[in-house]
């Protein structure tokens, strides 16, 4: 019987492909893709031995967000925000990012820690503004897209699929909303192997289009594979994949992240 352990520990890939087309145990070379991709390299790996091991409950105060942390530079995280430090002996590190809403919103937002959605630690109302600190991430696809190195394996994206669809279905089943705006700018990695979702927890989605989600994922693989069909609006790939790819992209687009992610552990 194989124990969770192994489980765990196996590459994910595609079904159908075949074990001579990558390196049994190979992780994704988030190492070599961020030192290409992103300035920096030094400053992102100190970062990880700063993060909290365990992810803590969402603390809510009405109070000035300054008063707790300092900014130091501006940053596109998923969307726009800044680095900052804890002011105290911890140097706790996070991104700041706000919107114009009233106290009353605080209540409404929602945190249910996941491995696969990047951690909301802290949020703040202070004059007509909710601000949040989100943990710092160190890349995401679309720099890891655009890097010198070439494309990625099939089995880097059959990975970064089944981490991705595991947090569209947190998303969906736990928090009952849907992302609504999923895309390789928000689908964030760190070099320690991490995939998260980047995602505003303020915004009050409903599931009337949870399958858009579930599609996005797929139109990341089609961006990763076929960046040209991708720029040109393309749904499908067109070129010559092994064939549970192909059938992979087009299974976004009906079946749920629950189907896609039992497909993909099937073949393990």
């Amino acid at each position: 019987m194989t124990s969770n352990l192994d489980r765990n520990n196996r590459v994910s890939r595609f079904p159908g492909t075949k074990d001579g087309e990558y390196p049994a145990k190979r992780p994704l070379a988030l190492v070599d893709l961020e030192s290409a991709a992103v300035e920096g390299t030094q400053e992102s790996v100190q970062r990880l031995h700063k993060r909290p091991a365990l992810l803590k409950q969402l603390a809510k105060s009405v109070t000035n967000p300054q008063e707790r942390y300092r900014k130091s530079f501006r940053i596109n995280q998923a969307g726009w925000g800044y680095v900052v430090h804890s002011n105290d002996s911890t140097f706790r590190e996070g991104i700041l990012k706000s919107v114009k809403s009233s106290r009353s919103e605080l209540s409404k937002i929602i945190n249910n820690p996941h491995r696969n959605i990047v951690h909301l630690q802290e949020a703040f109302s202070h004059d007509g503004q909710v601000y949040f600190i989100y943990e710092v991430m160190d890349i995401s696809l679309a720099q890891i897209f655009s890097s010198p190195l070439g494309r990625l394996q099939l089995f880097e994206v059959a990975a970064f699929s089944k981490e991705l669809l595991t947090g569209v279905q947190h998303i969906h089943d736990s928090l009952k909303i849907t992302h609504g705006d999923l895309n390789s700018n928000n689908a964030l990695l760190s070099v320690t192997g991490e995939v998260k979702i980047g995602t505003s927890m303020l915004d009050n989605r409903d599931r009337t289009d949870s399958q858009s989600d579930v599609k996005a994922v797929g139109q990341i693989v089609l961006e990763c594979l076929e960046p040209s069909t991708f720029l040109r609006n393309g749904i499908s790939l067109v070129n010559t994949w092994p064939s549970k790819a192909s059938e992979f992209v087009e299974s976004t687009k009906s079946d749920s992240a629950k189907r896609l992610l039992k497909v993909l552990d099937e073949d393990d």
